[in-house]
């Protein structure tokens, strides 16, 4: 079997990667939250992302797209 991958840059020091990649987690937390979601109606945010984000959700529509 092959194993498929794409080249990434890293940053060398450890520490400084795990910055990077909190700051691309709280990117994307921060345009969620611009959406003003609270008292729109039918609105719908779906995350195609498999980040682990800090969201609050009130409700999940499994399979439903």
């Amino acid at each position: 079997m092959k194993k498929l991958g794409i080249l990434v840059d890293v940053h060398p020091d450890p520490y400084c990667q795990m910055v990077l990649e909190q700051i691309r987690e709280r990117e994307s937390e921060q345009a969620i939250d611009r959406l003003r979601l609270v008292r729109q109606d039918g609105k719908r945010v779906i995350i195609l992302s498999n980040v682990v984000l800090d969201l609050d959700v009130d409700e999940v529509y499994p399979g439903e797209i």
